[in-house]
């Protein structure tokens, strides 16, 4: 399969990063079957596989990118947490949060200061 990058970030708040955007739709879509994979009593294995898959978009966009990392593998599994970290916490801790807000949030977090580092 091909891969989608991300739009590169440009710090303007009113637009998402449509990677992340597509993902968070598509998790609210079917957050009754997502939700419990994630959460407190979630499924560590689903969780592992999810976070490998994540690095390794994350390790394609920054050599697409064409961004020195030092420690790569350590900073891929440091985002990947993140991200599967934003949706725990949009799930659980701030429902109420729009597929935008969550989406734009997990974009500056995730890949906006590696672009001030260029």
């Amino acid at each position: 399969p091909s891969v989608r990058f991300l739009t590169r970030y440009d710090g303007e708040v009113s637009e998402p990063l449509v990677h992340f955007f597509e993902i968070c739709s598509k998790a609210f879509e079917h957050k009754k079957y997502f939700k419990p994979l994630i959460g407190p009593n979630g499924d560590q294995h689903f969780i592992s596989r999810w976070k490998k898959n994540i690095q390794k978009d994350i390790r394609k966009k920054l050599i697409y990118d064409k961004i020195k990392v030092s420690n790569l593998d350590a900073v891929t599994s440091f985002l990947a947490s993140g991200v599967v970290g934003i949706f725990t916490y949009w799930f659980y801790d701030a429902p109420n949060l729009s597929i935008l807000e969550i989406s734009e949030m997990a974009g500056r977090l995730v890949f906006g200061e590696f672009y001030e580092m260029k």
